[in-house]
């Protein structure tokens, strides 16, 4: 600041008082008089966003090449529910006009167990692949749309679901947990609709 009388955009990282992170762009310069003027901007939110978009290109490039449906699946959940910080998720692929659950991580053994097996429009997941259209729940225990059996099995109070489309056909769907309300944003619907198209 001294030598050049002004410092833009520098990145800087603080704690909260809750203990989380606050990344923040500072831009400062020192006035005729020896008093420093300066602006500290919170992007934190911004940061949070690349970092989602880095982690589903990873995803990207760790499929590229592979041709086994499953393999893609397995990738795809751990790595989206590693980038948007997920409870757990899962996939399902239609097979004869119902939905069979090929991919869970993060989900309770009961849950596996019990949803082998769901018909189109049935939980959230049938409901999407059934409408083509992507759902996003704030808050489980107040959306009417939320299945109590699921939510006791799972404790979850958002989710987000969205279709699984190739080739312009949805095929499936795919689904994120968190055990936190209001966790999941219209960001993160796009970010995993990107990963399951």
């Amino acid at each position: 600041l001294k030598k050049k009388g002004e410092v833009l955009d520098f990145k800087i990282e603080y704690i909260r008082k809750d203990g989380k992170l606050l990344v923040a762009e500072e831009s400062a310069r020192l006035t005729k008089e020896g008093i420093i003027e300066g602006i500290i901007h919170d992007v934190t939110e911004e940061e949070e966003y690349e970092r989602k978009l880095k982690a589903i290109a990873e995803v990207s490039k760790a499929l590229v090449g592979k041709m086994d449906l499953d393999e893609i699946f397995e990738k795809s959940l751990i790595e989206v529910i590693k980038a948007l910080g997920a409870d757990g998720g899962v996939i399902f692929e239609m097979e004869d006009n119902q939905l069979v659950l090929r991919k869970a991580h993060g989900m309770s053994k009961e849950y596996i167990k019990k949803y082998q097996k769901l018909q189109l429009g049935e939980h959230l997941v049938g409901k999407v692949a059934m409408s083509g259209k992507s759902i996003l729940i704030k808050n489980s225990l107040k959306d009417k749309r939320c299945t109590k059996e699921v939510i006791e099995c799972e404790k979850y109070l958002s989710a987000v679901v969205v279709p699984i489309r190739y080739e312009g056909k949805v095929i499936g769907s795919m689904a994120l947990i968190s055990k936190k309300a209001n966790y999941f944003s219209l960001q993160d619907l796009n970010i995993l609709q990107s990963v399951a198209n």
